[in-house]
């Protein structure tokens, strides 16, 4: 479960993403350099399986995971595989492409659906869904980007038709937008804002991502967005 939104700059772009868990999860630790076949990225990394669901690499490459409710499947004879273990040999991805070859080149019958969310400097973001059956992929997706293990439908409208309101008395979008959104409690708090707060599961954690043209950096805020904890903040150099 997560929302995730995105902005564009003439240097890069910034891409937000708040994490929503299970409350029985155990929590993740923050952000930390990285390296899978000679390239740096920067991850945090999940606390039950120590995957991840969000990563930049040193290309300015960020992947981000949503779990998704597709086609109901048997379950492997050896369990399920964490999807974020999938993320986390992806992290050294050089572009989209890149992404979307190594995904076709794998068994995916070993994890539960997913949305694999690409976003690379100069391009507009692509989506590739996994339904438990089939691939799929949209090689230009608008945010928000919603997952919900509720209601996802009345989820993913609640928070799209929030930031459509914000987007139109902006005069551009801006980080300070869409901080402010996943911060929020609309249309109130509870299992349909962006913000969650729901019995059996809630925001745990907001991830910012800044990819500029020599540097990149990675805030991350464990526990609630609406509660603004300290920061925790990794930088790399950015490879042209």
């Amino acid at each position: 479960m997560c929302t995730v939104t995105w902005v564009r700059r003439p240097d890069g772009y910034d891409f937000l993403c708040n994490r929503d868990e299970r409350v029985t999860r155990l929590p993740a630790t923050g952000p930390e350099v990285r390296e899978l076949r000679g390239l740096r990225y920067v991850a945090p990394a999940d606390g039950d399986f120590g995957g991840t669901w969000i990563s930049v690499n040193e290309l300015g490459v960020t992947l981000c995971l949503l779990n998704a409710y597709g086609d109901e499947t048997p379950e492997p004879p050896e369990g399920w595989t964490s999807r974020g273990l999938l993320l986390a040999d992806l992290a050294d991805s050089e572009d989209a492409q890149d992404a979307r070859r190594r995904i076709l080149d794998r068994d995916l019958t070993v994890f539960r659906p997913f949305v694999l969310v690409v976003c690379t400097p100069h391009r507009t973001p692509t989506q590739v869904r996994w339904t438990g059956r089939s691939l799929e992929f949209d090689g230009a997706v608008q945010p928000p980007i919603v997952s919900s293990g509720g209601d996802e439908g009345a989820a993913r409208e609640a928070r799209r038709e929030q930031l459509e309101g914000l987007l139109r008395t902006a005069r551009r979008p801006n980080l300070a937008l869409l901080e402010g959104f996943h911060r929020s409690h609309e249309p109130e708090r509870g299992a349909l804002s962006v913000c969650v707060h729901a019995a059996e599961a809630r925001t745990v954690s907001l991830s910012v991502v800044s990819v500029r043209d020599a540097m990149i950096a990675f805030r991350y805020e464990a526990g609630s967005p609406c509660e603004r904890a300290a920061p925790e903040e990794v930088a790399i150099a950015r490879i042209p």
